[in-house]
């Protein structure tokens, strides 16, 4: 750790101790979550189909899994892909005020935060691969979107390809789920303010 060189060194060990011990209980809460996955194999399941997805690895997998087997229950089944995106807050909310004062949409941020991070952090990690992700994100950049824009709608896309790999019970397919990003690229971007996910 970075000490001040103004603390006593009693404060410095303490703080280095602290971050020791949460590292280490970090490590068995992880070490917990892969050996559950690993004595139920649906869920094993479920988590190697979606990380076949650009953006989704083991940092943020187990959130993502979590959070679709939610929305299923939540939604008896019924639930949509736009409706989940509401549902983590990664939906536009446009402001009015009026007739005469429109101010960018933003998204919502009405669901979980931690959830919604991840999203945006396994999109800014997607779109630096060679995948359909980045596809979709340079393609929103080149119509002159901003970058923001483009990671945040990169994240909605990312929820959208999960939830379908999720739905179907199937790897994640290119040739399937991607092209359908060439048409919801100018409609994702319209609805999104240069704002974090978070």
């Amino acid at each position: 750790m970075l000490a001040d060189p103004t603390w006593p060194d009693a404060v410095a060990s303490t703080i280095d101790r602290v971050l020791a011990a949460l590292g280490e209980t970090l490590r068995e809460i992880e070490g917990v979550i892969a050996a559950h996955l690993r004595a139920h194999p649906a869920l094993y399941e479920d988590a190697k189909r979606l990380r076949s997805v650009p953006g989704i690895g083991a940092k943020n997998v187990a959130y993502i899994l979590v959070l679709l087997h939610r929305w299923l229950t939540l939604t008896d089944s019924q639930g949509t892909e736009k409706g989940l995106a509401a549902y983590i807050g990664l939906d536009p909310q446009t402001y009015e005020s009026g007739t005469s004062v429109h101010r960018r949409a933003v998204i919502s941020r009405m669901g979980d935060q931690a959830v919604r991070r991840r999203l945006f952090m396994g999109a800014l990690g997607g779109v630096r691969g060679n995948n359909p992700l980045r596809t979709f994100y340079q393609r929103l950049v080149g119509r002159g979107k901003p970058k923001m824009v483009a990671l945040v709608a990169a994240a909605r896309k990312l929820l959208t390809w999960a939830w379908a790999v999720f739905r179907r019970q199937t790897l994640f397919d290119a040739a399937r789920l991607a092209p359908a990003a060439a048409t919801d690229a100018a409609c994702d971007a319209r609805a999104y303010a240069c704002a974090p996910a978070a």
